[in-house]
């Protein structure tokens, strides 16, 4: 599915987002894998458990105390070279 594409849903609703793509497909396709290719972290994961993860930390984060309308930052070590 592409970002604004047409889901023939209620109102034929678009997506609007990178994540409302993503939360549709794995509902179209759950056991749809997203593969990383990279030489130092390799990764594999099916498309439902990855909504599942998210929707857990979005959990433990409301329960700290964040909204929506926080706002928040992940940093990543960088990669060796």
């Amino acid at each position: 599915m592409m970002l604004g594409e047409d889901r023939g849903g209620a109102g034929g609703a678009k997506s609007g987002t990178l994540i409302d793509a993503f939360i549709a497909g794995a509902a179209d396709y759950p056991d749809a894998s997203l593969v990383v290719a990279s030489e130092t972290r390799p990764a594999e994961a099916r498309l439902a458990e990855i909504v599942a993860q998210g929707r857990g930390i979005g959990d433990e984060l409301r329960a700290l105390g964040e909204s929506s309308a926080s706002r928040l930052a992940r940093t990543a070590p960088a990669a060796k070279s």
